[in-house]
């Protein structure tokens, strides 16, 4: 189940080549962990907080690193955690009847017009902060970070049934959303 890169970082961390895990660690995970934060924090501050707890906590851990998922599922699990108790401490989660009740109030523009790509980027980008919680979590895993319905499974404890729904509601919702601004 495990990747052959996650195989060379547990080797170097049994090895006790510290510097040399760390660096492959690093260098394999780091972008689409930061990435993943970003999506969910939306503050670039507080993505490098949380991604600094996120790789210390792994580093911490890796001792105990079972094996039983590869250690991009096990990191995803951890951003994620992490990314929800930083909100939850800044007071910042919203539940997703609320998101869903302020997405509502946007008003429809149905004018044909031009748009750049910067613009259709921007608005995608909007439609997705739109979308529910969990909606935003699993489009996200699944759209950007191009994970399995399994790994998304093993990070969100969603099941799989529920993933695919979630993200074709997600999916949906996106294609609204951008027609109406």
């Amino acid at each position: 189940m495990l990747e052959e890169k996650d195989h060379e970082i547990l080797l170097a961390y049994r090895d006790n080549r510290i510097e040399l895990a760390i660096k492959k660690l690093l260098h394999h995970y780091q972008y689409p962990i930061y990435r993943h934060v970003s999506a969910m924090l939306k503050n670039q501050a507080d993505t490098e907080d949380v991604v600094q707890i996120v790789f210390a906590k792994a580093w911490k851990g890796l001792e105990f690193f079972r094996e039983e998922s590869k250690i991009s599922t096990w990191l995803y699990r951890i951003a994620t955690n992490e990314c929800i108790n930083f909100l939850k401490r800044k007071n910042r989660f919203r539940t997703e009847e609320i998101q869903e009740y302020h997405g509502s109030e946007l008003k429809t523009d149905n004018q044909a017009f031009e748009i750049s790509t910067d613009e259709l980027w921007e608005k995608f980008e909007s439609a997705i902060d739109e979308l529910p919680s969990r909606q935003k979590q699993v489009f996200s895993l699944r759209y950007f970070d191009e994970l399995t319905y399994d790994d998304i499974s093993q990070i969100t404890g969603i099941s799989v049934g529920a993933l695919k729904a979630s993200y074709h509601h997600a999916m949906e919702k996106i294609k609204k959303i951008i027609t109406r601004i």
